[in-house]
Order: C-alpha cells, then sequence, then structure tokens
C-alpha cells in the first residue's frame, strides 16, 4: 500500500510542472496582445508590407483557428497595396501542425488538473484532516520539481538558445514546412526572437506560480507541525 501511495504522489509531483506549463501555454497561445507585442517589436509591419490593422487581424485570427474545427488557416490581408492570401499553402499546412500541438497542449492541461484534483479529493476521503498533510507534501515536492526543471531550461536557453529552437522543431515535427522558404511571411511575422520571448514570458509565468505553491506549501507545512505536535502531547 505505502509504494501505491508513493506512486501517487510521484505522479503528483510530475502532473504539476506539466499542468503549470500546459497552463502558461494556454494563456500565451489565446493573447492576440503577446503576437501584437512581437509585431511592434520586430518592425514587422515595415518589414511585410503588411498595416497594422491586418496584424490585428492576424493575431485574433490565429487565436480563433486555434480554437476552432477549420483545416487550415486563411486570411486574405492587404500587402504592398494589393489583396492577397496571407500564407502560401505550405504555410498554412505548418499552422495545421501547430494546431495540433495546441491542443495536445489542451489535453495535457485537462488530463493533469483532473489527476491533481483527484489526487487531492482522494487523500482528503482516505486520510481526512491528514490527507491535507499528504496534499502540500506533495505540492512541496511537485513546485521544487518544476522550479528545478525551469533552472536547467535557463542554463539550455544562456548556453544556445538556437540550438534549443531547433531541438524543438526537430522533435515535434515531421516534416520541414516550419523552415524559411522563398516569399513565405510566417518568418517575417514569428521571427526566431518571438519565440524567445514567449518562452520568457512562459517561463516567468510558470516560476511565478511554482514559487507561490512552493511558499504556500512550506507555509502549510509549518502550521500543520504545532497541531501534530499539540494532538500527540493531548494522547
Amino acid at each position: 500500500m505505502k509504494r501505491f501511495v508513493l506512486l501517487l504522489k510521484v505522479l503528483f509531483a510530475v502532473s504539476l510542472p506539466l499542468l503549470l506549463l500546459a497552463t502558461s501555454l494556454r494563456l500565451a497561445i489565446n493573447a492576440p496582445a503577446l503576437y501584437q507585442y512581437g509585431f511592434h517589436k520586430y518592425g514587422v509591419s515595415a518589414e511585410s508590407g503588411i498595416s497594422d490593422r491586418d496584424l490585428d487581424r492576424i493575431a485574433t485570427g490565429l487565436v480563433d483557428y486555434f480554437n476552432s474545427d477549420e483545416d487550415l488557416f486563411r486570411l486574405v490581408i492587404t500587402r504592398y497595396g494589393q489583396q492577397v492570401p496571407l500564407f502560401h499553402e505550405n504555410e498554412s499546412v505548418h499552422f495545421r501542425d501547430v494546431k495540433d500541438l495546441v491542443q495536445l497542449d489542451y489535453r495535457v492541461q485537462w488530463i493533469t488538473l483532473a489527476y491533481v484534483v483527484l489526487f487531492v479529493v482522494g487523500m482528503l476521503l482516505w486520510k481526512g484532516q491528514n490527507g491535507w498533510t499528504e496534499v502540500i507534501r506533495a505540492t512541496r515536492w511537485g513546485s521544487g520539481v518544476t522550479l528545478a526543471i525551469m533552472a536547467l531550461l535557463g542554463i539550455a536557453v544562456a548556453l544556445g538558445f538556437e540550438q534549443l529552437f531547433l531541438a524543438f522543431h526537430l522533435a515535434f515535427f515531421s516534416n520541414d514546412l516550419w523552415m524559411a522558404f522563398s516569399g513565405d511571411v510566417m518568418n517575417v511575422l514569428f521571427p526566431e526572437m518571438f519565440f524567445r520571448d514567449a518562452l520568457v514570458i512562459v517561463a516567468a509565468a510558470i516560476v511565478i506560480g511554482a514559487g507561490l505553491l512552493l511558499a504556500l506549501s512550506w507555509n502549510g507545512l509549518r502550521r500543520r507541525r504545532p497541531s501534530a505536535k499539540t494532538r500527540s502531547s493531548n494522547s
């Protein structure tokens, strides 16, 4: 039985960082302001010939597309004074691949959230008030693991973001449609450094969330220790 409980705790410690990651990614993916920030910072309007108004349409359109049942992202914009489709066929197919990853992120979020909730409810039903101690300890471990992972990620980014960026695409895409081709606009809209900025924002959200959970768990354990001593002395 102890091994089974230990397994449940380990799964919780793994689920927590995945939940924080999936949630932070979902918030970033669904924030048109993040895309607009990148468009402004990297001078996309001047570089691409697309007006700021159409760039706003692209930002909101992508968010809508990632949450829709549409197969390919289609949008007609004005570029250098001419009405043209935003993406070539290969770019639209790539964004379909991106959408698949977005939907995978959503599923990871729901699965890990479900497990976290079930773990908490299960511990409380099984051990009563003592179940809170188990939950708090598991939260401490899970948040600690999250911060350790983020520290390793920070080192990897510092050593070479380009290599990390390449490794991600090689791992998650089965084709080369993410690479720059002549006439493609997606790499103008989303230069590599945009993803570095987005990674920093997502990582900061994860660190803040994990840091708060770690602080709360430490404080929760500290508060519960005196009550445990009191109960033992009374008995």
